[in-house]
């Protein structure tokens, strides 16, 4: 989460919690100088007890975003963290990026799902990748936007999962976020890819909408969490070749 008052000067928030007696165990603050409005959107524990990986995003003087991956040890101190940005507009200050969710690999590297755009107000687009190692610092595998046929649409990517082999495909990501096409008509896009990023397949439905979850099942289908009719919360069961099974 944050820390801070004021939405301009606050940190990233990081705190590990006693199951048993509710008490905080440690608690840590991560900034960085000449940026503020740190927020954290999502934290997963790496394998073996190695420590945490935290994505998120930091804001600049003009509005401008960054997007934020700080891996720690077990006990939150930081090992890492480095800020991303999209090549294509490095030369707009009011450049807008943000990470929203991370799964680590086999690896020891790291898939990440988020958005980017030129400038505030205009639509997001999805923004995928993966770091070579464990650690954004050292560069990305590959970094790739989507749904690039739907002229501005906008497609803020929430959340990934690893996808197990299936369908005649190998192993990869499925990925998932809300959806706005350019005449107004929302819902929410689901994608597949390889382990390398390109896609296998993807779709956008109008009967889910704000979808902020995925998840791979033992199956080798996935399920979908949204908003469905009447403003109810809704899942949403995708087959390993990307039909809805059910909602």
């Amino acid at each position: 989460g944050e820390l801070g008052s004021n939405p301009l000067n606050r940190g990233i928030l990081l705190l590990k919690v006693n199951s048993v007696t509710k008490n905080v165990m440690w608690s840590h603050v991560y900034a960085g100088t000449g940026f503020s409005g740190f927020t954290g959107t999502a934290v997963r524990e790496r394998s073996g007890k190695k420590g945490f990986v935290i994505t998120g995003r930091r804001t600049n003087a003009v509005g401008g975003m960054e997007g934020i991956v700080i891996v720690t040890d077990f006990n939150g101190n930081q090992i890492s963290g480095c800020s991303v940005r999209d090549t294509r507009y490095v030369a707009s200050p009011q450049a807008q990026l943000s990470l929203h969710d991370v799964r680590e690999n086999p690896d020891g590297s790291f898939t990440i799902v988020g958005w980017t755009r030129r400038q505030a107000q205009l639509p997001r687009e999805l923004l995928c990748l993966r770091t070579i190692g464990p650690s954004a610092c050292t560069g990305f595998a590959w970094s790739r936007t989507y749904f690039l046929g739907q002229v501005n649409a906008d497609l803020p990517g929430e959340s990934l999962d690893l996808a197990p082999a299936g369908a005649g495909v190998g192993g990869g990501y499925v990925f998932t976020g809300p959806w706005t096409a350019a005449s107004g008509l929302s819902g929410s896009f689901v994608l597949r890819t390889q382990a390398n990023g390109a896609p296998v397949w993807q779709f956008t439905n109008a009967s889910l909408q704000d979808a902020q979850s995925i998840r791979s099942t033992f199956a080798g289908d996935y399920i979908v969490c949204g908003t469905g009719a009447g403003n109810q919360g809704s899942l949403m069961r995708v087959n390993a070749a990307g039909a809805i099974a059910w909602q």
